[in-house]
C-alpha cells in the first residue's frame, strides 16, 4: 500500500478528489501523535504512480507553507516534540522547549538522541534499583 501524509483537510481533500477522479480508492486514517492525515491507496500502474507523486510533491509544498503560516501565527504554540516508543508498541509525545532540543542536537546525533530517549523509557518502565557500579551481564 502506498500512504501519502498531509498536515492540512483542505489539501488532503484535494488529494482525494484526484484520486475520486482517477478511480483510485483510498482509506484515511490519522496518525496518532501528531494526527496527520494519512491516505492509503493499492498498487497503481507507473504512469498513475508518476501522475499521484507529481500531485503529492505539489501538494506537499502547499501543506508544509499552510503549516508553517500556522506555526509562524501569534496564537502557535512553540514547543519540540521527543517521539517516544513504549514497550507495548504505544507512541507518546513529550513536549519540550525547541532550544534545549537544538542544544541536545548540537552535541549529539539524531541516532544518539533516539538510544538516549529509549534507555530513558525503559528504564521509566523497567526501574532498575542496582548501583551503576554493579556489572551487567
Amino acid at each position: 500500500m502506498l500512504e501519502y501524509v498531509f498536515f492540512n483537510r483542505a489539501v488532503a481533500d484535494e488529494f482525494l478528489t484526484a484520486l475520486a477522479e482517477r478511480g483510485i480508492t483510498a482509506q484515511e486514517g490519522r496518525e496518532a501523535v501528531e494526527e496527520a492525515i494519512l491516505i492509503g491507496i493499492g498498487e497503481v500502474d507507473d504512469d498513475t504512480w508518476d501522475a499521484l507523486d507529481a500531485l503529492y510533491e505539489t501538494l506537499s509544498e502547499r501543506d508544509q507553507a499552510l503549516l508553517e503560516a500556522e506555526a509562524d501565527s501569534p496564537d502557535a504554540v512553540h514547543t519540540a516534540g521527543i517521539y517516544l516508543t513504549l514497550s507495548d508498541g504505544r507512541r507518546s509525545i513529550a513536549r519540550v522547549e525547541p532550544a534545549v532540543v537544538n542544544r541536545i542536537l548540537q552535541v549529539l546525533s539524531m541516532e544518539e538522541f533516539e538510544r538516549f530517549v529509549d534507555e530513558i523509557v525503559r528504564a521509566v518502565e523497567t526501574p532498575n534499583t542496582d548501583p551503576l557500579c554493579k556489572r551487567r551481564d
